[in-house]
C-alpha cells in the first residue's frame, strides 16, 4: 500500500526536479551558438607588427591590441560581452551599496 502512493511522489520529485535544469542548459546552449553566430570570428593572420593578438580558446575570436593595457581590455569586454565572464574592475563599478 505504502509503495503504491510513494512511487509516484517519488517520480514526480524527480520529474520537478530533472525538467527545469535540462529546459535551462538547452536554452543556454541555444544562447551561445547564436551568440557565435551574431559575431564574426577574425581569421586574418596578418596583423601589424606592433600590436599582440590572443585567441579565445571557447570561440576562436582573434582579440588585438597595440599595448597590453588595451590587449586585456579587449579581452575583458569579450570575455563579458560573450561568454559573459565578469572582469572584476567592472564587477565593482557596477556594484551598488545594499541599503540598511
Amino acid at each position: 500500500m505504502w509503495i503504491a502512493l510513494t512511487v509516484p511522489f517519488m517520480v514526480l520529485g524527480c520529474v520537478i526536479a530533472i525538467v527545469p535544469v535540462l529546459y535551462g542548459s538547452i536554452r543556454d546552449r541555444r544562447t551561445q551558438a547564436a551568440l557565435r553566430t551574431e559575431l564574426p570570428v577574425i581569421k586574418s593572420t596578418q596583423a601589424p607588427p606592433d600590436t599582440f593578438e590572443v585567441m579565445c580558446p571557447p570561440c576562436g575570436a582573434v582579440l588585438r591590441g597595440t599595448h597590453s593595457g588595451e590587449l586585456l581590455e579587449a579581452i575583458s569586454q569579450h570575455a563579458w560581452r560573450v561568454h559573459g565572464v565578469p572582469h572584476p574592475g567592472q564587477v565593482l563599478r557596477e556594484a551598488v551599496p545594499a541599503a540598511v
